[in-house]
Order: C-alpha cells, then structure tokens, then sequence
C-alpha cells in the first residue's frame, strides 16, 4: 500500500513582500542553492509524468480540499508503478501559482516528459472530474476523459484516473502493478472525506485550526477504525501543537505529549513505514527528551529515509539539528528541503535565523526577505526581519517592522515583545515597559516560564535595564535544555552574557559539543 505522508506545513509566517528582496547568493527569492540553480534540471525521463494541482472551479470554494486531495491521491498512485518517474507533490506545489505557463516551459521545470492536469466541479452529492494527459515537449493529449460520479465515489476516480494515466504512459499494465495502484488507504469514502478535510486544514497550524483538524481524523477513524494515515495525522496533529504551544486549560502539554504519543505509537505498530508517524515521533522526543533529544535526529532521519523527496521530512530534521546545535548539518538539510520545495518558507526563514545568531545580518534580512515574498499572511518572520534590521542599525525601519507584525499578529506574545525588546534598546523605555507589564504580568506566579515566552520576556527586561528580573526568569523557563540554548546567541542578551547566573545556565543546558553558529 502507498503511504502517502502527512503534508506538514510549518506555520511560520510572514508579511508583506518588500521591493528589493534578494538571496544572499544575489538572486531573486525563493532563495535555493547556488550549485542547484546552477546545474538546472536533468533532461526528462520518457517515462516521466508530473501530476498538476486539479483546479476547484465549482462554486463553492471550501470544495478546494477535494481536487487538492484528489491530486495528491493520484501522485502517490503512480508512484507505486515502479517503471514510472513521478515528480513530488512538494516539487508541484511550487509551480501551483505560476499562471499560464507553456507545456513545454512546464515540463522542463518540473523534468517531465508527461503532465496530467484536471478541474473538479462539485454539485451537492455529485462531483464532476475533467481530467487529461499531455505530452509536455508538444502539449499534444494522450488521453483524457470525463467522470460525473457521486462524492463517494472519489476513491475509484482516482483509481481509474491512475490507471488510464499509467497506462498512456508506460503501456500494459502488469497484474502487479494494477494491484499496487488499486491499493485503498480506506475503502469508506465518508471516512476518506474526513481524512482529505483534516489534511487541508492542517497545513498551516495554528491554535484555532488544530483542534478541528483531530476532530475530521478522528471522525475518519469513527468510520474507519483500520484508517492509518487517518491515525498518523492525529499524532503530527498533537505533535505540532506540541511545538507551537497551542495549549489550553484542557490541553495542557502534557496531555497533548500523551495523546500524541498514542497515536504515534500505535500508528507505527501498524505501520512501521508511516513517515508522518516518524515525523511525530521526531517531534515528539524534543520534548519529551528536553535534555538530550534522545531519539529525535534518528526518528526524523527515519522519515527522511522513507519519503527522502518530502520537503517537510527534511525540513524537521534541520529544525533538531539546529536545536542541538549541529549548524552545519541544519544547513544542509535545510538546503535539501528547499531545493525539493523553493516554498519551505520555515527552512528559508531557519537560514535567517542561524545568520542572525552567528550576527551576519546582512545574510539574514536576505533570507528574511525570501521568506516575506513566499507567505504575506503571517508576522513571525516580519518580526525576525526587524531585529536583523536593527542589529545592522536600521533603527527606524526595524521598529515600523515591529509595529506591523503586532498589527498582523493580532496581538501576538511574540510580535509585542519584539516591539518591547527594540523601544527598550532604542531609549523608549516608557513604552516599552508598558507593552511589557500585561505579559509579565501572565507569569507573576511561581509556575515555570514555556521557552518560547520565556526567552522573549527575557530579552525584553534586559532592554529596559532590568537585569536581575531576566535572569531570575530565564531560570524559571523549562525545558531547559538545548532548545532554550538556541536563544541565547541572540545579541540582545550581550548585557548580561559575562554575568555568572547566565554563564552558569548556558552551560547547564548546553548540548553536547555545542559550537557557536558561524
């Protein structure tokens, strides 16, 4: 059976693209390798086939998840038929947005000999798929047809549309073959219904989204006990929650670690090949694992291993890498995430944030700059781009930056603080404490200080002057381990960087070998 993994986007985000964006490498963002841009794609393979995203024309825009369901069913079809070069969903998925380009243009791009394009229209119970194969080099049609089926009847649409496609392309269809295509992640298509919901929703995750998305999976498992991709991205579900801090007065992390864990866990006793359930293993063991990460590297390296053309496995990988301190091999993973998939806006942005901390700021408001053109709905990496600009000092414009991603974060903990942290250091102390008191005030108890927060509340006291209050509160964040260490290059924590407490916590949670960014 194909296991299709979990398409994790990492919800970083973003906002508005500024007009000289560039790499560091002096190219146009996205920003991808100068060796990769260099050597340009190999010549198309005869067998080679691209499946293009099938546009939703219906009138109802929230049917979007069907024909995005629907081509990603059919990519992991055709990649069962061993004689047949399917370019990945990730590799697609960067050319979604690119208009009206050639066939030709097309398959150079995606190095394919073959292109299967399509359009779903839904009408109440009943769907309606176009669907055509063209040669790219001529834009000449191989096959093509049309099914107006019923909803439940998707699964055998993209079964039939494998077929026909396979067939067109590498001719006859060995018995074998046929049955590895025809091969079902559920045969309930109520159950399949609710799977598709969950993984559009899922894709950018945030606190208002994830709960609802455990909820389609969990309706698919209701239908479905046996539905194990269904299980897999209810353990991705809890595990990014996990990182992202999405906790609530019932959802404690804790209880987000326990239940993420069970479903992994279970998920890869039935499937000991399920890469989303590696990628929630890997996730899961920087947490539960603060110190040491003990497992993390060798679960995400295991989902690298399964999907190694899956963007999202490499991208994690980087992400405990970094955490651990292995710069280098962070970059490197970094590097294959994007040249698989340019629009990686996390391992884009992550380049940004390890030239932050080795104090390239240049290098960093470049990446930044990449980041900003590929996701203009966000405010994280806005922010990030405005300290970069303030520590090569643009004072000014890192402020008005600072501004807008609180504007666009709606009041996000992170985007205040930034702003905090810049007035502070910028002699605008009134303003800057009081942006601060609300959020000191959340954590004027003796409870421990989540890493996120707590960094940023830290940094925040250094730049009004109160030193002795930063420390005490760095000590109170946990985990405590090589993740909060990450944070610690940050410039702004110069002033109290000779001080003995912050020396001592340095070297308390270090990683083994630590070695500075660079």
């Amino acid at each position: 059976m194909h296991r299709p993994l979990i398409p994790i986007a990492i919800a970083c985000c973003v906002a508005a693209r500024t007009a000289a964006a560039q790499c560091p490498d002096g190219t146009p963002p996205p920003c991808s390798t100068r060796a990769a841009r260099a050597a340009g794609p190999a010549a198309p393979a005869a067998n080679s086939v691209a499946v293009l995203y099938f546009e939703n024309i219906g009138r109802d825009t929230s049917d979007a998840y069907i024909a995005e369901g629907l081509t990603e069913e059919v990519t992991a079809r055709l990649g069962q038929v061993q004689r047949l070069a399917v370019t990945s969903r990730t590799a697609v998925r960067r050319l979604r947005n690119a208009g009206e380009m050639p066939t030709g243009e097309l398959g150079r791009a995606l190095n394919a000999s073959y292109l299967v394009n399509g359009s779903v229209r839904r009408s109440g119970a009943q769907v309606r798929v176009t669907v055509e194969l063209v040669r790219a080099s001529s834009g000449a049609r191989v096959w093509g047809d049309q099914f107006d089926r019923s909803t439940s009847d998707l699964l055998a649409i993209q079964e039939d549309i494998a077929i026909q496609v396979a067939t067109g392309i590498a001719g006859r269809l060995a018995p074998a073959e046929r049955a590895s295509i025809a091969a079902r992640p559920t045969r309930d298509p109520v159950a399949y219904d609710h799977y598709l919901r969950g993984l559009r929703i899922i894709k950018r995750p945030s606190p208002s989204v994830m709960g609802p998305a455990i909820h389609e999976f969990e309706a698919a498992l209701v239908r479905d006990p046996a539905f194990t991709e269904a299980r897999a991205g209810i353990a991705v579900a809890y595990a990014l929650s996990v990182n992202w801090g999405f906790t609530t007065a019932e959802l404690p992390p804790e209880t987000l670690l326990a239940r993420g864990r069970e479903a992994m866990e279970r998920t890869l006793r039935e499937d000991p090949a399920s890469a989303a359930a590696w990628m929630a293993r890997g996730v899961l063991l920087m947490f539960e694992r603060p110190r040491t990460f003990e497992g993390s590297v060798e679960a995400l390296q295991r989902c690298v291993t399964t999907e190694p053309d899956n963007a999202n496995c490499w991208n994690w990988l980087a992400v405990a890498q970094r955490r651990l301190g292995d710069y280098e091999g962070s970059m490197r993973s970094m590097e294959r995430s994007v040249a698989l998939d340019p629009t990686q806006i996390q391992a884009v942005a992550d380049r940004g944030f390890i030239a932050f901390q080795a104090r390239r700021f240049g290098d960093a408001i470049r990446w930044y700059d990449s980041a900003l053109v590929l996701d203009t709905l966000g405010w994280q990496n806005l922010a990030y781009r405005g300290r970069a600009l303030f520590e090569f000092g643009d004072t000014v414009r890192a402020i008005a930056e600072a501004r807008r991603a609180v504007a666009i974060g709606g009041g996000q903990r992170t985007a205040q603080l930034t702003l905090a942290q810049m007035l502070g250091r910028s002699g605008q102390a009134p303003e800057a404490r009081a942006l601060l008191a609300p959020l000191l005030a959340a954590y004027a108890g003796p409870d421990s200080i989540p890493v996120r927060d707590g960094y940023e509340l830290a940094l925040a006291l250094v730049s009004v002057g109160e030193r002795d209050a930063a420390l005490a509160l760095l000590e109170r964040i946990r985990p405590r381990g090589p993740w909060l260490y990450s944070y610690l290059f940050f410039p702004a924590f110069d002033p109290v960087r000779a001080d003995p407490r912050f020396q001592r916590l340095a070297a308390e949670i270090a990683p083994p070998n630590p070695r500075p960014p660079n």
